[in-house]
This record gives structure tokens, sequence and C-alpha cells, in this order.
């Protein structure tokens, strides 16, 4: 799970983490956002990098109950047409 802020100076600690996850033996990746408070450009960017190193090894990749301000982000920049969203069992995110 994802949480506080995702921004320029943690970005490069989400990236290890999820490059380290998809290079374990699990099929699926879902990256769990409902705790994160604030995401800007790297982390979006990392978001991609992330799903593009999954696609690569025919892995999931998905995000999991996007925040409502990573939710707004994602719908601004079109990228909710982009990565597979799986929200909670109430269809609401968070």
């Amino acid at each position: 799970m994802v949480e506080g802020e995702v921004d320029y100076h943690s970005a490069q600690t989400l990236r290890m983490s999820l490059l380290d996850a998809i290079k374990s033996p699990a099929g699926e990746i879902r990256v769990v956002l409902a705790a994160v408070d604030y995401m800007d450009s790297s982390g979006m960017a990392t978001l991609l990098e992330a799903k593009g190193a999954a696609e690569q090894l025919a892995k999931s990749f998905c995000l999991k109950d996007p925040s409502e301000a990573v939710a707004k982000i994602l719908q601004m920049t079109k990228l909710d047409t982009v990565f597979a969203i799986l929200q909670n069992a109430h269809g609401e995110s968070g």
C-alpha cells in the first residue's frame, strides 16, 4: 500500500518497490492508493513506468482504490483510460 505524498522526493522509493514487486513471481501487481494524500507528475510517471515493466513480463498491473486526490489526477490527465482501476466493493474510491 502506498501512503502519504508521492512526489519528486518519494517517487524513487516507490519506483524501486514497484520494480521489485514486478520481478517477483506474482502474476498480478495491485497498487493500493487509498492512503495517498497527494501525487505529482513524477508519481504518475512512476506508475506508468511500472505498468510498462509489468506488461513486458506479461503481468497484470492495476491501481486499487485510488484516493480522491489520485482519482482527480487520473481523470484530468486521462490516465484513468490507460490504467486498470479496481475500486472497493461499494464502487467508491478510497
